[in-house]
């Protein structure tokens, strides 16, 4: 089976290192990390790469995680890329717009490194039943 290809988009350099070691051990997931949704929109403008899915975090300098992932599905080559995302903590009201926006579900932090593979693959086979 090949790897899930992840599009990491999260600005704390801490958070970053801790969800590559824990996916990066599960062997299930490829990983692309960038510190801001600029950036990963950039480099997405301009990329034949493909993803199977984007973890998000819901607080980005700039831009939330939902407007992030609204400018990346506006993409087309990324129309349908799937998104999950990592918050310490959504108001009701943000929980309102994420339900609404289509993302697959919300990772709080802190999270249980042992167990962040187990929810990222959960969240993702949720989706998708021929994996």
């Amino acid at each position: 089976m090949s790897a899930i290809k992840i599009l990491l988009v999260e600005d704390e350099k801490d958070i970053q290192f801790i969800i590559e070691l824990s996916l990066g051990r599960s062997g299930e997931f490829e990983i692309t990390t960038f510190d801001s949704g600029f950036d990963a929109l950039d480099f997405l403008s301009d990329t034949q790469a493909g993803f199977d899915l984007a973890l998000v975090n819901f607080r980005l300098p700039g831009m939330h995680g939902l407007e992030f992932i609204a400018r990346m599905q506006a993409i087309p080559a990324f129309a349908n890329l799937r998104a999950i995302i990592v918050s310490a903590a959504l108001l009701d009201r943000e929980m309102t717009a994420y339900r609404n926006s289509g993302v697959l579900g919300v990772i709080s932090k802190p999270f249980e490194v042992a167990h962040l593979a187990q929810q990222v693959l959960a969240l993702y086979r949720s989706e998708d039943g021929c994996r």
